[in-house]
């Protein structure tokens, strides 16, 4: 009936908002930046590179 198909689509459109929300939590990421900079800054110390001389701004 159409009560019954009504009733799946808001149970659906809950579970996907949820379901959103979750992959918006899972994927946004301040520490991701912080760890990316530490894996390039890694890198760059065993290549004898610094970023703080070449990049105005960072320190």
């Amino acid at each position: 009936t159409m009560q019954m198909f009504e009733q799946n689509m808001t149970t659906n459109s809950i579970k996907q908002e949820m379901m959103n929300d979750a992959m918006d939590a899972a994927f946004e990421g301040d520490d991701d930046e912080e760890e990316t900079e530490e894996l390039v800054d890694q890198v760059l110390n065993e290549l004898n590179i610094t970023m703080a001389n070449q990049i105005p701004g960072k320190s």
